[in-house]
């Protein structure tokens, strides 16, 4: 595992991965930095995807929220319309490279797949390869921020301290607010996370993490653990 990096999936939106709001390319580089490999999933507005798919907003929302269909839902369908399936789909070009990245990958998914593929900065000298640990993802979000000594290592020996499938470790670092997403888990972990949050759509992402806390899915990373 000390040679072996995790695979972050980093939610953004367009302008925030291009530097009008800078701290999703912060978070991204300081994950680098750190010895992860950071796929960009792109997120969108809530008013853009509405736009487009009108009926994702229609469903049976648990929520009092008069407003509960408009920009709130946003966060719950981003990780079930575009994360999930991103994690998919990653899995099997993973297995076609032999789950060892290059730069010469970079450049093909961009080109072949349209996916943002980042690889961390060993040494600017030499391209390196990069080994990709094949049972555990992380996903987090734009103004997320991973704690300043964590490496693939160290959360990988967090994800495996915990019998979940999945791991809440989103808390804008030290803080712990929910403001702030961010989980690991199994690729299958994953899916069960998507299945359960399509079954359990309410006003904000939040309030579906709150619930799964208490059922046995998804656990909550101690403070002392990050």
């Amino acid at each position: 595992m000390e040679n072996e990096s995790i695979l972050v999936l980093h939610q953004c939106r367009q302008h925030e991965w291009e530097g009008a709001e800078p701290w999703a390319r912060e978070a991204a580089e300081k994950m680098l930095k750190q010895g992860f490999v950071v796929v960009r999933a792109c997120t969108e507005n809530w008013w853009d995807l509405k736009a487009r798919q009108p009926q994702l907003f229609e469903q049976n929302v648990f929520s009092t929220e008069p407003n509960a269909r408009q920009q709130q839902l946003i966060c719950t369908l981003n990780m079930t319309q575009v994360t999930v399936p991103l994690a998919e789909k990653l899995q099997v070009l993973l297995r076609e490279e032999g789950w060892v990245l290059t730069q010469d990958t970079v450049t093909r998914w961009e080109l072949h797949h349209g996916i943002y593929l980042c690889l961390p900065a060993k040494d600017q000298e030499e391209a390196c390869a990069v080994v990709v640990k094949k049972d555990v993802f992380a996903v987090t979000e734009s103004s997320s921020r991973v704690a300043d000594n964590l490496t693939p290592l160290g959360l990988y020996r967090i994800f495996c301290y915990y019998q979940t499938p999945v791991v809440w470790v989103g808390f804008n670092q030290k803080e712990q607010l929910t403001g702030s997403k961010g989980v690991v888990g199994s690729y299958y972990g994953l899916k069960c996370l998507k299945a359960t949050l399509d079954g359990l759509l309410k006003y904000h992402i939040d309030q579906p993490y709150k619930a799964l806390l208490g059922g046995g899915l998804m656990a909550l990373c101690q403070r002392n653990h990050i």
